[in-house]
């Protein structure tokens, strides 16, 4: 298969994206739980000079919530006990549907990944989040 620049762009661009996706959620895990607690806010809310709004402490307790440190995140925000498994579903649903993507057009005769691209989509149709275009009969 030869591609043309916009697609090795595209496939280049979709590479890029499948490897944050990965290096993202390495890096927090690497990085020390009380790595956000010290050093100055940079808060909006708090420029702005309110003193308390909903998402304040969110960064440090979701950091506490990576390293099961569930004492310390309930101490930063309780809401983080909803939000991070929100995101949590979210940012693994689109690192999915970019393999998906990917394999699909890039590498169609694999066997493995025709395999893993079945499971990816039976997941996708149960999301409901993939649009299916029927091709009409002519």
């Amino acid at each position: 298969m030869t591609l043309n620049f916009n697609s090795k762009l595209t496939l280049y661009y979709r590479f890029a994206l499948i490897g944050i996706f990965i290096s993202v959620p390495i890096m927090l895990i690497l990085l020390p739980a009380d790595y956000f607690d010290t050093g100055e806010s940079i808060s909006v809310f708090e420029q702005l000079g309110y003193k308390d709004y909903y998402s304040k402490g969110m960064t440090r307790a979701v950091m506490h919530l990576i390293h099961f440190d569930f004492k310390i995140a309930w101490g930063f925000n309780k809401i983080a006990f909803i939000v991070y498994p929100l995101l949590s579903f979210i940012y693994l649903h689109y690192f999915i549907k970019h393999i998906y993507k990917v394999n699909k057009k890039y590498f169609p005769n694999n066997q493995f990944l025709i395999k893993l691209n079945t499971k990816i989509l039976s997941y996708l149709k149960l999301t409901g989040k993939f649009k299916f275009k029927h091709k009409k009969d002519s």
